[in-house]
Parts: C-alpha cells; structure tokens; sequence
C-alpha cells in the first residue's frame, strides 16, 4: 500500500507545480487576448496569435525533444553544456532565417521579428531538468512572476495599433531574466563532470532525437495548418476569429501536457512494474479526466455568450460565441489520448509516433482543404463556411483519438 500512496503524493506534488506554472502560461495569453483586441481589432489579434503560434513551433523545434527525454537522463555539468549547445545552434539558424523572412512583403514579417526574444529564452529554460528531479517549485514561482511582468510590460507599452508585432518580444524579454537565474542555479548544484562540448557529441543528440522531434513537428503542424494557411492567404477577419478558437484549444491543451508532465516520471515506474499495473493506472488516469473534462465541457457552453462578448470589443460576439461552443468538449477528447501518447513516449516508439502524426498531417490537408477552398474561391457560402470552420479542431481531435487507439489495439 505504501507504493501507490507515495506515488499518489507525487502526481499531486508534480500536478500542483504543472498546472501552477501552465495555468500561468495560459493566462497569460488569454488576458493577452482582449488587451490586444480592445487596442488594436480582431484583425491584429489574429496576427499575433499566429506569430505567437509559430512562436510556439520553433520554441519545440530548439527544444528538440529535450522535455520528453530529459527526465530519463543522467545529469551532469557536461551534458547541461550538451543540451544548452544544441539549442544555442537551432536558435542561431532560426534567427538568420527570421531576419531573412522579414524582408519580404507580408503582414506577418514584423511579427516574425518580435518572436526572436521567446526563442532567447527557449535556449536556456530549465524547466526539462527541473522537471526530471521534481524540483518545479521554484520555476513554478519565477514562471508565474516572469508572466505578471510580461502581461504589465505590455499593458504600459501598447497604445495603438502598430505597437502589436512588439507583444511577443515584451514577453520573451521578460522570460530570459528568470529563466537565466534558475539555469546559473541548477548548474551550480549538478554534479561536476569535465565533458567537453563537441560537434560530434551535439550530432549524437540530434541524431537520437530526431524521430521524436519529428514527430512533434508534423503534430503541431497538424495542429495548426489551416491557421498557417488563413495567416498565408490574407484573409484577417476569418483569421482573427479562427486563431481566437485555436488559441483556447491550446489552451486545453496546454493544461493536459501539464498534467501528462506530472504523471510522467511515475508513468514510468508504473510501466516497469508490469502490464496489470500499467492498466489499472490507465484506468483510473482516464477516469479522473473524465470527471474533469466532462463538467468543464458543459461550464464552456454556457459560459460562451459571457466570454463572446468579454473577447470582441471590436469583434462578433455572436460569432465568437459559436466558436467556442463548437470547441467545448475538444478538451475531454484530447483528455482519452494523454495516456496513449505517455505509452509511445514510455517504450520510445518514436517512429510510431511519426508514422501516425504524418498520417494525421494527411487527414488535416484534406479537410483543410475544404475549408479553404470555400472560403476563397466560393463567396457565396462563406458566412456558413465561417460558421463551421472551429468544427475542423474538433473533427482532427477525433481521428486523432482514432489513430492511437487503432494502434494501441493492434499491438495489444
């Protein structure tokens, strides 16, 4: 009986200090939201959200898989050197390819700018190695007061409108303070190892992680494509309204990575103590998010009129409101594939994991392309075309549900 209390214990510990420093995360860009709204229009909002999304994207890029691997790792001064190298390298390419995109002549490339300083801070965020020995008390707090000074940066600083490529950059300008302290604090404290940084070893690494890496790449351009594709093609109402709904996915989506974050170092032992324990852990894992996600769905039906019209100062709040019904119960879906994923991750199928996030890609062209060619070669049918675009988030959650538990069937 000891065993599963002290691993109850944890998961509660690891959860608290998960859903601390993403319900920060979270607020953060949703308190985003209005302000940008009310100062710049839905039009600009959709702008920054976009950048913010790819952001999003090129930060998991640097990262390059270090938040899943990491916490099985051995620690030492030498291979912190490793891992900071490695995304030092990712950073500075990403860097000349963003001033190099900024030339050209899209509403996106000054916001593509305003990104580079969240990308600084991508480089030395600790959080993977202070997730791997539980010790996120202190990110937890950094985190969350790096983000109030974030969020107040950007109340005092934008006025008008063409202060809003700018938000990111306040934002990621306010992260790197904190996460440098915490970093200098954890290599002080880990074991003492003269490793020397080498190209080879750096090329290891990438080598190793690349499938995982993938496999995060074509999720999150799944995730995201008729985004990119709406940001692309110009059309900056449709995409005002779209990045609104697909922004509180991710929302929802960040929380369940917080909680499948603290679940993970004891999904691990759980996995290694045998079948029968791995099952009964799934079990009562599926039901607790069950419990949770089910009233959470049904509080966001009735709560969309009140956050439709919070959220459109200068927007639709009926039209708002729809989205956001449409998008209700997408968290309880994405809720039944944490474990699945946690599995892959656990057995380091990360090939598997490619294969039905390529497959997924495909799903999300497809029905993409539906949606995108209404909206720009059919006018007539676009207010219904609008209506039903959020539809496509709870579509791509369903068949992505459908993937992993086809496999999960297949190999038993």
């Amino acid at each position: 009986m000891k065993a599963p209390v002290i691993q109850q214990r944890q998961i509660l510990l690891n959860l608290f200090h998960q859903g601390g420093i993403q319900a920060g995360n979270m607020l953060l860009q949703l308190l985003l939201i209005p302000l940008v709204i009310s100062r710049a229009g839905l039009e600009l909002n959709g702008l920054f959200l976009m950048s913010a999304s790819i952001a999003s994207l090129l930060s998991m890029l640097i990262n390059f898989g270090g938040n899943q691997t990491i916490p099985q790792e051995q620690h030492h001064t030498g291979f912190i050197r490793l891992e900071i190298g490695v995304r030092a390298v990712i950073f500075i390419v990403f860097t000349l390819l963003i001033l190099t995109a900024a030339q050209l002549p899209f509403s996106i490339s000054p916001y593509l700018v305003g990104i580079i300083p969240i990308l600084l801070a991508e480089v030395i965020n600790p959080y993977a190695f202070l997730l791997s020995q539980n010790r996120l008390r202190s990110f937890n707090l950094v985190n969350l007061l790096m983000r109030i000074l974030a969020l107040l940066l950007v109340w005092q600083l934008m006025h008008q409108p063409k202060d809003t490529p700018w938000v990111n950059a306040w934002v990621g300008l306010s992260l790197i303070p904190g996460y440098a302290y915490l970093l200098f604090d954890y290599c002080k404290k880990a074991e003492k190892r003269s490793t020397p940084f080498s190209v080879s070893g750096m090329m290891l690494r990438i080598r190793q992680n690349a499938p995982l890496v993938g496999g995060n790449l074509v999720v999150n351009l799944q995730q995201s494509f008729l985004l990119y594709v709406l940001g692309a093609m110009g059309k900056p109402v449709v995409l005002g309204l779209y990045a609104l709904a697909d922004k509180l996915v991710w929302s929802a989506r960040t929380l369940l990575i917080a909680f499948s974050n603290a679940i993970y170092p004891v999904a691990i032992r759980v996995a290694k103590e045998g079948e029968l324990s791995w099952k009964k852990f799934r079990s009562d894992t599926h039901r607790i998010l069950t419990y949770i996600m089910i009233p959470s769905g049904l509080l966001l039906m009735l709560l969309a009129p009140w956050l439709g019209t919070l959220m459109a100062e200068k927007g639709d709040p009926l039209m708002i409101t729809v989205y956001i019904r449409w998008i209700a119960f997408v968290p309880l879906i994405m809720s039944l594939n944490v474990l699945n994923v946690l599995e892959l991750l656990i057995r380091r199928e990360f090939r598997v994991q490619l294969r039905i996030n390529l497959h997924l890609l495909i799903f999300s062209v497809l029905i993409s392309s539906f949606f995108l060619i209404n909206v720009f070669y059919a006018p007539q049918t676009n207010s219904w075309v609008n209506l039903f675009m959020p539809a496509y988030l709870l579509l791509m959650e369903c068949i992505t549900l459908w993937q992993y538990e086809k496999h999960r069937h297949r190999t038993g």
